[in-house]
């Protein structure tokens, strides 16, 4: 069955700037999901490193790019929470079909 004639699904990738995020991010770039599947990229700050909100808004744009040009939906979301509450809780009420983090992130540099 092609790509084409399946259901659309809803994916959450979690951005850090990391590595392993990037990683991630080209996973889902290079799987073969349905047209008009739905990309959240999410970046999630904890309150007290609400300052480090900049680092993580550049380069959603040329992320987002990256998705358009897939063909996908995307949208972008800075958060400022529990990194993992914050996007589990996301994910719950964005109603996704999978959630893609990286295998490690940024912890040492803003930790």
């Amino acid at each position: 069955m092609g790509h084409n004639n399946q259901q659309p699904i809803s994916v959450l990738i979690a951005n850090d700037g990391s590595e392993h995020s990037q990683a991630a991010r080209q996973l889902v770039c290079d799987l073969p999901l349905p047209a008009s599947s739905n990309i959240s990229l999410v970046s999630v700050v904890s309150s007290r490193k609400v300052s480090n909100l900049a680092y993580f808004a550049v380069g959603m744009e040329k992320i987002e790019n990256q998705f358009h040009k897939k063909g996908f939906k995307v949208d972008t979301d800075l958060l400022v929470g529990h990194p993992a509450k914050t996007l589990v809780d996301f994910a719950e009420k964005k109603k996704v079909g999978l959630l893609v983090i990286g295998a490690g992130g940024l912890r040492a540099k803003f930790g």
